[in-house]
């Protein structure tokens, strides 16, 4: 068969509405239950219902087919290694699982994305391919389709279906965490600005501030509380408060600071609880 112009080119199917982060809210994660391949979260309120996250997966690859004249047609699987095993069955079995079937894999995941050695072999083979990613049907992660232009059980195909088979050729990466506590950002020097020109602050030409521990907090908490963080008309947080005033230094009654470098904005990254990580190539 003459060697043809090899060209690529993908399109992507979402079979399921993902989201960009994996929404827990309804779910009492205390109470997930970890096993070997899977995690159960139950809803909140529930023990029995709620939803399977899977932390191992298998390749499928499926026997190639006729797609169009001259193009033949092969799909990779990635599908939970639980599904069916006797640990996922005893588990829903036992305990009179009502599985929601919602797929939580979120939508900034790596599905089934085929790999540059991959591309490489059938570049190799001399096949004019292209690839359709599909989202996962639950509880399937993704697939991934290969239609290329070859005759049926020609020696490329045969050669491409083995090596598919056989090496780790497409990958899948995911990470869904749970926000324990927000970021807090405290705009520390712009604060120190309203309060000295509200007279509740005195300032010296060191940048040294100090004022009556009444006056700072009084004043402070009229300010608007995007200074200390928020959004909108939210209030000021209880940590975003406790960040504020243990810069500060305490004596007697009066408050004192000196504005530096380190502290003209203070900040506290978010605290997030990793619920699962899955990193592999199949």
């Amino acid at each position: 068969m003459k060697k043809l112009m090899i060209f690529c080119c993908a399109m992507v199917v979402s079979l399921i509405s993902l989201n960009s982060r994996a929404d827990l809210s309804g779910y009492d994660l205390e109470k997930r239950k970890i096993f070997s391949d899977f995690i159960f979260l139950p809803i909140t309120g529930s023990d029995r219902q709620g939803s399977f996250l899977y932390t191992r997966y298998k390749k499928t690859v499926s026997t190639p087919i006729n797609y169009a004249t001259g193009w033949r047609s092969i799909s990779l699987m990635l599908n939970p290694t639980a599904i069916n095993s006797a640990e996922h069955n005893q588990f829903i079995l036992d305990n009179g699982i009502l599985d929601n079937r919602k797929n939580l894999i979120p939508a900034d995941a790596t599905l089934c994305q085929l790999s540059t050695e991959a591309r490489r072999k059938i570049s190799e083979l001399g096949l004019a391919y292209t690839t359709v990613l599909l989202g996962g049907s639950y509880p399937r992660a993704c697939s991934l389709i290969i239609r290329y232009v070859t005759t049926a059980q020609s020696a490329q195909e045969k050669s491409l279906v083995d090596y598919l088979t056989a090496n780790s050729v497409i990958s899948l990466s995911f990470r869904i965490e749970e926000q324990l506590s927000p970021a807090i950002n405290v705009s520390f020097s712009d604060i120190l600005f309203e309060l000295n020109s509200l007279g509740a602050l005195q300032k010296d030409s060191l940048n040294n501030y100090q004022g009556p521990l009444s006056a700072v907090t009084y004043h402070a908490a009229q300010l608007p509380s995007s200074l200390f963080g928020e959004t909108g008309s939210a209030p000021i947080t209880f940590k975003a408060w406790e960040l504020f005033l243990n810069t500060f230094t305490l004596s007697g009654k009066t408050l004192k600071v000196q504005l530096n470098a380190s502290n003209e904005f203070l900040s506290v990254p978010a605290v997030r609880e990793e619920i699962v990580n899955v990193n592999t190539i199949l």
